[in-house]
C-alpha cells in the first residue's frame, strides 16, 4: 500500500483479509494504491488507485473489496490467473 511517501505492507489475517496500518498526517489528499501480489511480490495480480483523504481523527478505517482490484491489466498472459481473484 503506497500514499504520498507512505509505503506499507499489509498483514494477512484469515482468509481473504488483510491489513494495513500506518500514521497518516490529517487533513492530507493524496493518491492510494493497494497492490496485491503472489509469489513474494515476483507477481502482480491486481491493483487499486484511488484518491483518499484523511479526516481529522486520530483513527480511521478504508475497505477495499475485492471486486474494487483492476486485474486484467495485470493479466499479460491471458490466462485470467489474476481475473479468477486468488488472492
Amino acid at each position: 500500500m503506497v500514499w504520498g511517501d507512505i509505503d506499507t505492507t499489509a498483514m494477512w489475517n484469515i482468509e481473504q483479509l488483510w491489513t494495513a496500518s500506518a500514521d497518516f498526517p490529517a487533513n492530507t489528499t493524496n493518491q492510494l494504491v493497494v497492490t496485491s501480489s503472489d509469489d513474494n511480490g515476483a507477481i502482480t495480480l491486481g491493483s487499486v488507485e484511488r484518491s483518499l483523504t484523511t479526516g481529522a481523527n486520530e483513527s480511521e478505517s478504508v475497505q477495499i473489496t475485492v471486486d474494487e482490484f483492476d486485474t486484467d491489466r495485470w493479466d499479460i498472459d491471458g490466462d485470467r490467473y489474476a481475473g479468477q481473484r486468488y488472492w
